[in-house]
């Protein structure tokens, strides 16, 4: 049996490994083909001949997820290959599409083993704009999804930078940004078309520092470490998704620049709080 189209969710693939499950490799006849196809809110579905004859076709409702929507594919078409494949069966006639499918029988569910998990990850990269005390600064960053299909906790661990801002010094300027190490979970709380997720995270940043307009400039840099958390939206439609995402974070250690300024100290304290902005694109398997 051939199994084929052009389906995100789910997949062919995962639609085929449920269908393993309920019928063994020498209970399909050999030739058949199965072709799936995209509708609004739910999914086309063909048996067909080697020749291109058309033995049924049923349209079954998109489910709360993928996985449940290959589960009720496969349940499909295993009880059409199961009728049509039984000693006794008579030639027969198959409804049109429907707007809805047809209940799967228990027996069915009954010899179907628990499905197993399977790997979900993401790449993601964005655009970033920070926020700290009276300043802006552009940057970029990049985090890798891992997790499992089906389960909503999963976790990201990326990098991030930000262009460097000045605070006034005495007479000079001090010149300071950060990069940082994230890591985190994530779990969803909205996974429709939307997906909505709330998150966690440590960020193991590295500051740092250069005088600007003293008579002698000198630069320095230190360890940084942050907590923080956030929400993030993106669109749960296809293998590439936009999303936006809003972190707020707070500077574990006080940091200064120091500065003698006509021989008298003078310092100043580098922002401790800081909003990312970020927008950005995600590829990968998340469902």
């Amino acid at each position: 049996m051939q199994l084929s189209g052009e389906m995100h969710c789910p997949d062919v693939s995962t639609v085929e490994n449920r269908l393993d499950n309920l019928l063994p490799a020498a209970s399909g006849r050999s030739g058949d083909q199965v072709l799936l196809s995209p509708a609004p809110g739910a999914i086309n579905v063909e048996l067909r001949r080697a020749n291109g004859t058309l033995i049924a076709r049923r349209t079954v409702l998109e489910k709360e997820s993928c996985a449940e929507t290959a589960d009720a594919i496969a349940v499909t078409v295993a009880a059409w290959e199961s009728e049509i494949s039984a000693p006794t069966a008579l030639p027969m006639a198959f409804p049109l599409a429907t707007p809805a499918v047809s209940a799967p029988t228990s027996a069915l569910f009954a010899r179907r083993p628990p499905a197993a998990s399977s790997l979900a990850w993401e790449v993601e990269a964005s655009l970033l704009g920070s926020i700290a005390g009276n300043a802006f600064a552009f940057g970029a960053a990049g985090e890798v999804y891992l997790g499992r299909q089906g389960f909503p906790l999963g976790a990201r661990i990326g990098l991030v930078g930000a262009d460097t801002r000045a605070l006034v010094l005495g007479n000079g300027r001090v010149s300071w940004g950060r990069a940082a190490l994230t890591l985190g979970p994530s779990v969803e709380v909205v996974a429709k078309v939307i997906r909505l997720e709330l998150h966690a995270d440590f960020a193991a940043g590295w500051l740092f520092l250069r005088g600007q307009s003293f008579t002698m400039n000198y630069s320095d840099n230190a360890f940084d470490p942050a907590l923080g958390g956030g929400v993030r939206a993106s669109i749960n439609r296809w293998s590439v998704s936009p999303w936006i995402d809003v972190t707020m974070l707070g500077w574990l250690v006080r940091q200064s620049a120091l500065a003698v300024d006509s021989g008298i100290p003078v310092s100043v304290e580098i922002p401790r709080f800081d909003v990312w902005l970020r927008a950005g694109i995600a590829y990968g398997r998340r469902r």
